[in-house]
């Protein structure tokens, strides 16, 4: 931890690993120091979504992750009919585009 105050956030990055500076850190200031690819490696599907939005965590993890850790009206937002029809099948996206109600 003096280390960390002595140095500053990048010396104590470099020196160390980006495992025991997002222990000794905010998952902010490690987001903005590694970069969002590192980030999601090191904490995983769930805190990348909090910190960085649906759009990056979209765009990093890909349509199918996105669909598990988000919600599916959020999913068709996101990403349109087409890849929404694929991705969860006729009965959903009937549902959720509101053409079941014609039927």
């Amino acid at each position: 931890l003096l280390f960390l105050l002595y140095t500053g956030p990048l010396l104590f990055l470099l020196y160390t690993g980006p495992l025991i500076f997002l222990l000794y850190t905010r998952p902010l200031l490690f987001l903005l120091y590694t970069g969002p690819l590192l980030f999601l490696l090191n904490t995983g599907p769930l805190l990348f979504l909090l910190y960085t939005g649906p759009l990056l965590f979209l765009l990093y993890t890909g349509p199918l992750l996105f669909l598990l850790y988000t919600r599916p009206l959020l999913f068709l937002l996101y990403t349109g009919p087409l890849l929404f029809l694929l991705y969860t099948g006729p009965l959903l996206f009937l549902l959720y585009t509101g053409l079941l109600l014609f039927l």
